[in-house]
């Protein structure tokens, strides 16, 4: 069987019926208002389901913090030497001023210390395993 193609002409929309509306250009009451933004609230930034305003050092404290929780070797360890760098720092303060740190504050510091030197053991053992 042969096809038979049709020799029906389908008649072009006349330039005043497209308006500018198509491909790319949609019905002007729909478009983006100029200068007005699509999203003018953003997403929230939430912490434990409330919003949260910090500095940017505090952000970045907390982004290494967090990073470091989650294995990251390098980010832990230079939490670690700004822990260190603190810790000294306050002891310096109280040995001027004659405060000394309370035991629980000891403790906290301790097993911070602790979990980033097994965390750091840990990359430099993978990282010698590696090669």
């Amino acid at each position: 069987m042969e096809r038979v193609r049709s020799t029906r002409r389908v008649a072009k929309p006349s330039p005043a019926a497209n308006s500018g509306v198509g491909y790319g250009k949609p019905p002007v009451h729909t478009r983006f208002k100029k200068g007005v933004s699509g999203n003018p609230s953003g997403v929230a930034k939430e912490e434990n389901e409330r919003r949260r305003n910090a500095s940017a050092q505090r952000a970045m404290h907390r982004a290494l913090v967090k990073k470091a929780a989650a294995g990251d070797a390098a980010a832990a360890r230079l939490l670690w030497q700004m822990q260190e760098r603190a810790v000294a720092a306050e002891a310096t303060k109280q040995s001027s001023s004659g405060v000394l740190n309370t035991e629980a504050d000891r403790l906290v510091v301790e097993q911070l210390v602790a979990r980033l030197r097994v965390m750091i053991r840990r990359e430099d053992n993978e990282n010698n395993d590696d090669d």
